[in-house]
């Protein structure tokens, strides 16, 4: 048993600490949040700052991502990028529907005199 416990342990050890998501630095992608908690009682550079720190955060964790995502495998990569996009689809084809709706009432439909919902 001791054996198992020491070889869990190394295994924990082993394990790489993502500093953009397992420590406090992930709380600078929130800056912006206290930012606009403060936005009445703060000038206005002082907000924008927040969203700048945020936006730093949010730029530096995609590169890291980038980075370790360039060391796996093309044919996992490619895999990854077309399960992710087929997931995707259900949830994105009533938004782009409601927004071709939209865009073709004020603008294509009054002209054809078709008033045809969506």
């Amino acid at each position: 048993m001791d054996n198992a416990k020491a070889d869990r342990d190394q295994a924990e050890d082993k394990k790489e600490v993502d500093i953009y998501r397992d420590t406090p630095v992930r709380l600078l992608g929130y800056a912006n949040e206290v930012g606009e908690s403060f936005r009445a009682l703060t000038s206005p550079w002082f907000v924008r700052a927040t969203y700048g720190v945020s936006g730093l955060y949010v730029v530096a964790d995609t590169t890291d991502k980038a980075t370790k995502m360039a060391r796996v495998p093309l044919a996992r990569r490619k895999w990854a990028t077309t399960l992710v996009g087929l997931a995707t689809i259900p949830f994105i084809v009533h938004p782009i529907d409601a927004l071709v709706h939209y865009g073709m009432d004020k603008t294509v439909r009054p002209y054809l005199h078709r008033h045809d919902g969506p």
